[in-house]
């Protein structure tokens, strides 16, 4: 990908002032400048650059869909479901005492983090690369969910399967990976108007089983302070098992997911 994208913003242009017609060679100073300036808005270069460009929009594309199809499906089936959330229910009462993402949404941290901290060794110079990646990657993966019938299938059809636990577990999820992209300076707006309206849809399926809705949210502070300590925490596992040189989750990109709503 950095390849690819180092062949898109650097390579073609600077060959492009010696082999397009027109170009002069060796030539320095101003005059230099401009002939190289009018070399990059000629026809054959801008066409060259388009053609490039969607060469690696459907390279990034490839790579995002074959990442998240890994993260959510295995032999055993799909790991995106509405089973798990119903589980939770079950197996977990005093879920809140101890709240955490989900093992999917936990795979997906280790899976950004560690694109985002890696790249900036093997990929120096070139932030831009990785902070599209990752928001293609992000979007890929809440587009997966949004359309996902293991998910909406199940909850729609059965809404009295979902209980109050299983429907903060969803938002906390959400939620996780919302502060999980802020920090990482890598959410888009696509990401958080897709987060936003798929808790709308799942706390609209909760109520049509005639739940109160208001009893079964979470209070926001407990949400916003169970999302940031699990975000620290794994940090800090991913930190010590990766030997990553660790985020600074004080710093100005690490805004609360409710500030990031006020703006």
């Amino acid at each position: 990908m950095g390849n690819a994208a180092a062949l898109l913003d650097e390579l073609v242009p600077l060959a492009a002032t010696k082999l397009l017609p027109g170009s002069v060679q060796a030539m320095g100073g101003e005059k230099a400048l401009r002939t190289s300036t009018l070399t990059a808005r000629s026809p054959e270069l801008k066409d060259l650059r388009r053609r490039l460009q969607k060469a690696v929009d459907k390279l990034k594309l490839y790579l995002c869909n074959e990442i998240v199809v890994g993260l959510c499906y295995d032999e055993y089936g799909s790991k995106l479901s509405a089973a798990t959330y119903f589980q939770v229910e079950k197996d977990q009462p005093m879920w809140q005492t101890d709240p955490m993402p989900t093992a999917l949404f936990q795979s997906l941290f280790v899976k950004l983090t560690s694109i985002q901290q890696k790249a900036a060794n093997v990929l120096p110079g070139r932030e831009r690369v990785t902070h599209l990646l990752l928001i293609r990657l992000t979007e890929t993966f809440v587009i997966e969910l949004q359309t996902n019938q293991e998910v909406w299938g199940l909850v729609e059809d059965e809404p009295t399967s979902l209980g109050s636990i299983a429907l903060q577990q969803f938002i906390l999820d959400l939620e996780f990976l919302s502060l999980v992209a802020k920090n990482g300076n890598f959410l888009s707006r696509t990401v958080f108007q897709a987060i936003t309206e798929q808790e709308e849809r799942m706390k609209d399926a909760y109520m049509v089983s005639g739940a109160d809705l208001d009893s079964a949210l979470p209070d926001p502070e407990w949400l916003l302070s169970a999302v940031q300590d699990n975000f620290e925490r794994l940090l800090e596992t991913w930190n010590r098992q990766s030997g990553g040189v660790p985020y600074d989750v004080t710093s100005p990109t690490s805004q609360s997911v409710s500030s990031f709503r006020s703006e």
